[in-house]
């Protein structure tokens, strides 16, 4: 426990004074070459900079600056645009079909680089898109997306950005216009489009990933699950069958999610009921005396698990996963042992002995499989593997078989 303690400590620190070799460019055309503090790369009034190994990070003055990037990774660039600023949010409702146009100067975040640029520039208000093409000699404009209400209240759209790209994007006429019709403003499809034209135009084709900047940030769920469990007992003779039983768990975790959005650490806390019994007969040989043995688990555990997942992204909300986990278990309930014989004589004694074991704590592991939908509902399969709250009966013969495979909701609170 201290290694797992010691160990989670490093990442947390390791985190908050990451960094990543990088550089920028003054507007006179100077390249400086250095480290930039792990910050959010989409705001440039964020970033701390140092050009050696030594010394402390301070803010870039941005305004002398023109570009700024890490490796293939990230890249900014300054220009003088035209954005639309009719709405106070992407997706927002407004009157206004037309775009209201406003002269900035932005730092435009490069997507995908080529003899067609894809950009995009992001604010708490919302994502919008510009793109480049240097063949048409067609400098940096806004891909015009917007919604608005028509004149029954109802939702419209102005998808000019459609047209625009089956304008300017359509290489050598070979893209049947359907192709544009069926186009959302989404990055990833936007993304896919520029690729292939590039591809098309012999061009070169780099593609920023934006995983740099992005903040690791902490998440906080609580979940509910149904489990189907498993109860035996090694070593009493006669063995008997497995008892199976349903199981109630609920509880709370906080994840912290690395900047990739694909691995995270987990640690939860799970109350779980338990409730099985197990009868086992034994009948002499000679004479019909029949001993019956009734070992009963009843009350529940506290299940504290820590582990890596890791997320396969389907796009910006919805991913699928896989995790794993060191589970430390703690009982508060009884495991107890009493026996019942019936003499062939016909008298029966009931409770010839009780006994309490000695049940203590268990550590095991726990596998799963899940489905996140919007950032906020997850559903996971979860299986255990075996738990022995015996194992701690120094040459004890008897040995805990108990498992259980069951189905959790979780909920993300932020």
């Amino acid at each position: 426990m201290k290694k797992i303690t010691l160990l989670f400590c490093l990442l947390l620190a390791s985190v908050g004074f990451a960094q990543q070799s990088g550089y920028y460019v003054t507007t006179g055309g100077q390249r400086v070459d250095g480290q930039f503090m792990e910050t959010d790369f989409l705001n440039a009034n964020t970033l701390k900079f140092k050009s050696g190994s030594a010394g402390d990070f301070t803010l870039l003055d941005t305004k002398d600056v023109k570009e700024y990037g890490v490796g293939t990774d990230y890249k900014s660039v300054k220009y003088t645009v035209q954005i639309d600023v009719t709405d106070a949010a992407q997706g927002q409702l407004s009157a206004n079909k037309d775009a209201t146009w406003q002269k900035q100067t932005l730092f435009l975040n490069v997507l995908v680089e080529g003899d067609a640029t894809l950009y995009s520039y992001t604010t708490d208000k919302g994502t919008k898109f510009f793109y480049k093409i240097e063949s048409k000699q067609l400098e940096p404009q806004q891909l015009l997306y917007r919604q608005y209400t028509s004149g029954s209240l109802t939702s419209a759209e102005n998808n000019k950005f459609r047209q625009q790209l089956y304008t300017d994007l359509n290489c050598n006429d070979s893209n049947k216009m359907d192709k544009f019709i069926d186009l959302d403003y989404r990055k990833a499809e936007l993304v896919t489009l520029f690729e292939e034209y590039n591809t098309c135009k012999n061009s070169q084709n780099v593609v920023y990933k934006n995983n740099t900047g992005k903040k690791t940030h902490v998440l906080y769920s609580v979940f509910a699950g149904l489990y189907n469990g498993k109860f035996n007992i090694e070593g009493i003779n006669p063995e008997v069958a497995d008892d199976k039983y349903l199981s109630f768990a609920a509880g709370a975790e906080i994840a912290m999610m690395f900047p990739s959005d694909k691995f995270a650490l987990f640690f939860r806390a799970e109350y779980e009921s338990m409730k099985s019994e197990l009868v086992n007969v034994y009948t002499t040989p000679y004479g019909s005396t029949i001993t019956q043995n009734n070992f009963k688990l009843k009350g529940g555990l506290f299940n504290l698990y820590f582990g890596p997942r890791y997320y396969f992204n389907l796009n910006d909300k919805n991913r699928l996963f896989i995790d794993g986990a060191v589970v430390a278990a703690f009982p508060t309930g009884d495991l107890t042992q009493s026996t019942t014989i019936n003499y062939d004589s016909g008298t029966t004694i009931d409770n010839v002995t009780v006994n309490k074991l000695d049940i203590g704590n268990a550590v095991y592991f726990n596998f799963a499989v899940g489905y996140t939908f919007i950032n906020k509902f997850t559903a996971e399969v979860r299986l255990d593997t075996n738990r022995d709250f015996l194992g701690h009966v120094s040459g004890g013969s008897n040995k805990v078989i108990s498992s259980r495979i069951g189905l959790n909701l979780r909920y993300t609170l932020n």
